[in-house]
């Protein structure tokens, strides 16, 4: 089995960071999503108590 030419593997490695980053994107806005609604229903929670 010979090696496949760089210019192919430098493509792979490319396409392989850019869909990590988009992965941890996802995942950081799905974070502060979840962080945003918790915060908003602690903030009616406590403006409901008073």
């Amino acid at each position: 089995m010979d090696l496949p030419d760089p210019s192919t593997l430098d493509t792979v490695i490319k396409l392989g960071l850019k869909a990590c980053f988009i992965a941890v994107l996802v995942i950081v806005l799905n974070a502060l999503t979840i962080i945003a609604a918790g915060m908003w229903t602690a903030t009616i929670g406590i403006l409901a108590g008073f």
